[in-house]
C-alpha cells in the first residue's frame, strides 16, 4: 500500500485519452502490414467442429490453416517439437471440436497447443513474424527486445548538497 500514490500526487493531462490513442496508433503503425493482416485473420471465427481427440497435430494445423481465405502461412518447427517437447506430427490433439462451432482462430490455436503441450516436456507457443505463424516450444521462439537508454548518473553518484554541508567551511576564510 505504501507504493500506491495518492490520487492528488498523479496529475494526468486533460487530453490523456488522446495521448493514449496516439500511442496505440503508433504501436500499430510500427507493426508490418502483413503481421497486421495475419492478426486480423487470427481474430476471425471459424467452424472447427470437425476436430476430434484423435486428430493429429499436423491435421489440426492444416484445418486451422485452411479455415480462412487466404490460408494462413504456418511454419511448424517439427525438429524442435520432437527433440524438446517430444511432440510429433502424429501426436493426437486431445481436443473435441464440440464447442468449436464458432471459435476465434487465435483461441483455437492456443487451446490446441495447450492440449498437446500438457503432456509434453516443454510449453508450446507461437509468434507472428513477417506474416508467418511459427509454432515451436516457447524457449526456442524468437523474442523481440527493445533497447532503451536511460541516464542514471544521478543514481550512481548522488548530487552534492552544497547548502548545508559546506556552509561552515566557506564562511571562515574572509578574515576579520
Amino acid at each position: 500500500r505504501k507504493t500506491i500514490p495518492f490520487s492528488k500526487e498523479i496529475n494526468y493531462p486533460r487530453n490523456w485519452k488522446e495521448i493514449s490513442a496516439r500511442r496505440e496508433k503508433a504501436l500499430q503503425e510500427a507493426k508490418s502490414p502483413v503481421d497486421v493482416a495475419v492478426n486480423k485473420q487470427l481474430d476471425q471465427t471459424a467452424n472447427l467442429s470437425m476436430l476430434t481427440p484423435d486428430t493429429t497435430l499436423e491435421d489440426a494445423i492444416n484445418i486451422l490453416r485452411n479455415s480462412v481465405d487466404p490460408p494462413l502461412v504456418i511454419f511448424v518447427n517439427w525438429p524442435d517439437l520432437s527433440q524438446n517437447a517430444f511432440v510429433e506430427r502424429d501426436t493426437p490433439v486431445n481436443v473435441s471440436g464440440e464447442g468449436f462451432n464458432a471459435v476465434v482462430l487465435r483461441t483455437a490455436l492456443n487451446r490446441i497447443l495447450e492440449a498437446v503441450g500438457s503432456g509434453a516436456m516443454a510449453e508450446l507457443g507461437f509468434i507472428i513474424e513477417d506474416g508467418v505463424i511459427t509454432i515451436a516450444t516457447k524457449e526456442s521462439l524468437p523474442t523481440r527486445f527493445r533497447y532503451e537508454i536511460y541516464e542514471i548518473a544521478d543514481l550512481i553518484h548522488p548530487v552534492a548538497n552544497f547548502d548545508e554541508d559546506y556552509a561552515g567551511i566557506m564562511g571562515g576564510g574572509q578574515g576579520g
